[in-house]
């Protein structure tokens, strides 16, 4: 038995599944930061905090489904 880790894998699996996270807070303002033009549009306030919903086409760390792709 051997164990590996392949660098950058979850930046090149595709997620076939239907996942969306939810960003809220610091992470918001940086996304908005790097294109405001795309993220802007899709911004919502809930409870007083900026929050925008994402769709996964890549696998991302974390997810239930990242470490089977």
């Amino acid at each position: 038995m051997a164990v590996a880790d392949i660098v950058g894998v979850f930046l090149k699996a595709n997620q076939p599944n239907h996942v969306v996270i939810k960003m809220q807070g610091a992470a918001v303002e940086v996304t908005i930061k790097v294109n405001v033009s795309k993220y802007k549009l899709y911004v919502v306030i809930e409870k007083g905090e900026k929050v925008i919903y994402l769709k996964l086409l890549k696998a991302m760390y974390g997810t239930l489904t990242a470490p089977l792709l």
